[in-house]
């Protein structure tokens, strides 16, 4: 009977130390799944904590992080994206019966994605009317896009843009403040080039976010957006 009874002992303990693992992996590989669907990141990491891991079948999760690369997002591309959830709720039914990971609350949640002046030189380049050989610089704040200009022979030459990020009813905009033409400033145009240009709309985001706030460092633009359970 002893010796059942420290073999049954072992068993749990070697079944408990497999679930704290393998649980976290399985809502990890779920997560994984389902922002493959959605965000079709190059690739991906995802960390999931509980403990116990135990908690996990019932729906209680300690936290989430994760990192995605090189996420395509209307025209323009992120080179990545960090996220991080603490006190998770998900659903446990569906999460077993569906393999569907179903968020119900999240005390803490917070996302930043990551655009380089790489990815906003093309996107500029495919949104401005008649700009090639693009250049974008970020400094203070400040975006500049200098490029060769064409439009319909009335605006041609040497370009450069010079403006500021904002963010507006859930959109991030390029704000044009300052437009010279081969060295010349041009006021008063009233063109395209002077209007604001939309970047990216965070309410076609493929879950639910604010964005809350835009900084530009080391040559990168950084947006934070908290992501909205319903």
């Amino acid at each position: 009977m002893k010796k059942f009874l420290g073999f049954l002992l072992v068993l749990v303990i070697i079944v408990a130390i497999a679930g704290q693992y393998l649980l976290p992996k399985y809502i990890g590989m779920r997560i994984e799944d389902q922002l493959d669907e959605s965000l079709h990141p190059s690739d991906q990491t995802v960390v999931v904590e509980s403990m116990p891991a135990v908690k996990l079948l019932y729906g209680d999760v300690d936290a989430i992080r994760g990192n995605l690369e090189n996420v395509k997002l209307g025209a323009l591309s992120f080179t990545g994206f960090h996220y991080e959830l603490d006190n998770i709720t998900v659903n446990p039914v569906t999460l077993i019966m569906n393999q569907k990971l179903d968020v119900l609350s999240v005390q803490k949640s917070t996302m930043e994605g990551i655009v380089t002046k790489d990815d906003l030189t093309q996107y500029m380049e495919a949104q401005v009317k008649g700009l090639e050989n693009t250049i974008v610089s970020m400094k203070d704040e400040k975006i500049t896009v200098t490029g060769t200009i064409n439009v319909g022979g009335f605006l041609k030459g040497k370009a450069e843009i010079t403006g500021m990020l904002d963010l507006n009813k859930n959109v991030l905009y390029f704000e044009p403040q300052r437009f010279t033409l081969n060295g010349t400033t041009i006021s008063g145009l009233n063109s395209s080039l002077l209007e604001p240009i939309a970047i990216y709309d965070f309410n076609e985001f493929p879950i639910s976010v604010k964005a809350d706030s835009i900084s530009v460092k080391d040559e990168a633009i950084r947006i934070k957006v908290t992501p909205i359970i319903e």
